[in-house]
């Protein structure tokens, strides 16, 4: 109701017994075409189906008999053959696919395994509608640099090179894009810096920042919108935020990040980079 598109359940949140999915389900979507014939604006739940293969088809039969066309899987955890016998039932059901990280790090981070863009151009590939990509500011690890590239191999057809973790390559014209998504420890003052990192094309996520509201979750969402808003209207943050007390009231309890900033923060982190690659070889960015 407070002006947000969509909501998701948490990785770690499948069918728990003090939060059955069934139950659940049924009454976040009812919630959320309730919130839709009130505010008439298209609401976006993603309930979280991971599970055994089986079980994941049950609830895919389940969300498509109550004409709910969105769900959610913790992509990396079930694998690439799961994952692709899921995709087969969501792809030829019309659905929306939510796909989480969770777990990735295991080999992702650190000097050994693979990096996380790896597995990003396996699920872009597979069809996913939306991933996990990383912030490249607030709570979360990844440089911005690092963090616009993950965007770019979402959204582009021809991908830069940025030495030493991605060499030039393109994607074929059949393979269509998928919406990259921020989220881990962000907030309404952080929301331009995320643009900044991603351009508009990115889904903005959180938690603490719309439930930790000193007034609740409603203004919480409210400032969001707000925060929002005032990227598409080409205003910062604390300018919008004489319109709007939530906005202002969030950005005093957790600060804010400007578009310059994070803009600054990207041209130094890539010419240092580059210095550094040139003279010394790879380096993992910080």
């Amino acid at each position: 109701m407070g002006g947000l598109d969509m909501v998701k359940d948490d990785e770690n949140l499948v069918n728990q017994k003090f939060c059955p999915w069934k139950q659940r389900v049924a009454r976040v979507i009812k919630a959320a075409n309730r919130a839709h014939d009130k505010t008439g604006e298209g609401k976006i739940y993603v309930p979280n189906i991971t599970d055994s293969v089986p079980k994941m088809l049950e609830r895919v039969d389940f969300l498509a008999d109550n004409d709910w066309k969105m769900a959610m899987v913790d992509a990396y955890v079930i694998g690439i053959p799961g994952l692709q016998e899921v995709l087969g039932e969501l792809h030829k059901k019309k659905f929306l696919v939510h796909a989480h990280r969770a777990g990735h790090g295991a080999e992702t981070r650190g000097p050994w395994g693979v990096g996380f863009a790896f597995w990003e151009k396996i699920y872009r590939l597979l069809g996913v509608s939306q991933l996990h990509t990383g912030t490249g500011i607030g709570k979360m690890e990844g440089s911005p640099l690092e963090i616009r590239k993950y965007g770019e191999i979402a959204t582009k057809r021809k991908v830069e090179e940025l030495k030493p973790f991605f060499l030039e390559f393109g994607w074929d014209k059949k393979i269509g894009p998928i919406m990259p998504v921020a989220s881990g420890g962000l907030h309404p003052g952080l929301v331009e810096g995320v643009v900044a990192v991603y351009g508009p094309d990115v889904t903005i996520m959180s938690g603490g920042g719309v439930h930790g509201h000193p007034k609740g979750t409603l203004k919480g969402a409210m400032a969001h919108r707000a925060a929002a808003d005032a990227v598409a209207e080409r205003k910062s943050l604390p300018e919008k935020a004489k319109e709007v007390p939530e906005l202002r009231t969030a950005i005093y309890k957790w600060g804010y990040v400007s578009r310059e900033k994070t803009e600054k923060r990207l041209r130094k982190e890539k010419k240092r980079l580059t210095m550094k690659h040139a003279l010394k070889g790879p380096e993992v960015l910080g």
